[in-house]
């Protein structure tokens, strides 16, 4: 194995070009993804180590996107020989990879889209006889894999943190599974932009009133932070918890002044 090569992935010829890259975002290769995503999850993408077992229609889709994305490195498992059908959706396969392991021809292809991704192959016979090696990655894929695989795996990295997705697809109809672990928290719940407003009156029962009966646009148990106003201090900005009583009033104890929604990680 080469020097360097975790045990049981053997890497491609892009993994020896993207040694010793930063985790700095190429902001211009990822602006668009950037605008969407934000840089925390861009961040968080650009150090995660993915493994996707299963590569026919739908491991592949997800393979493609991922390593577009920008990971820290991808990893592909299928040992399964191509078969004449697969051309049909799989379209990383040409008709001469027909009785080959698909991980093996996919994965140079995969590693073409993007540099910035390390594409290897993950060389194990399969994924629940050697668990351990999983606890490399941050997230693991399953498509196309038998139940009995899927509880193993998804036991073993629910109990090591690991997030796990099993997708299939069957005909016109797909199905989907996620288990994040119970610990994971949601830093956008909604993924609507974080808005602003003026505060016109608060009285003496904590009833605000934006300015000239504009909507404020909050849902119940939101949260705001008031960023200037009178009688309001320079260093206060705690994050307040308000509840609705109509479309252009909300209830909550604070002073006058401009305030913000602001985004509360959630559990």
């Amino acid at each position: 194995m080469a020097a360097g090569a975790m045990d049981g992935v053997v890497p491609t010829e892009v993994d020896q070009k993207t040694q010793g890259t930063t985790s700095e975002i190429d902001e211009s290769l990822y602006s668009r993804q950037l605008y969407v995503l934000g840089h925390e999850a861009m961040q968080r993408m650009g150090r995660s180590h993915i493994l996707i077992a299963g590569l026919r229609g739908v491991g592949v889709e997800i393979a493609k996107n991922i390593a577009l994305a920008g990971v820290k490195s991808l990893t592909l498992f299928d040992p399964e020989p191509a078969r004449i059908q697969d051309l049909s959706s799989q379209f990383f396969l040409h008709p001469e990879d027909v009785g080959k392991p698909r991980a093996e021809v996919t994965a140079p292809r995969v590693a073409e889209l993007n540099s910035y991704t390390p594409v290897s192959v993950y060389q194990e016979k399969d994924l629940s006889s050697n668990l351990e090696s999983l606890k490399r990655f941050q997230v693991v894929v399953l498509t196309g894999t038998p139940l009995k695989e899927q509880v193993k795996v998804a036991d073993f990295c629910h109990a090591n943190g690991i997030y796990v997705t099993v997708v299939d697809t069957f005909g016109l109809f797909g199905t989907i599974f996620n288990d994040f672990g119970k610990d994971f928290i949601c830093v956008d719940p909604n993924g609507e932009a974080a808005v602003g407003g003026i505060v016109a009156d608060i009285d003496s029962d904590g009833l605000v009133s934006a300015l000239d009966e504009s909507r404020h646009g909050l849902e119940d148990g939101e949260y705001v932070k008031l960023l200037k106003g009178k009688r309001l201090k320079s260093d206060v900005r705690c994050a307040i918890q308000l509840r609705l009583a109509g479309v252009y009033f909300v209830l909550l104890q604070a002073s006058i002044g401009l305030a913000s929604r602001i985004k509360v990680r959630e559990r």
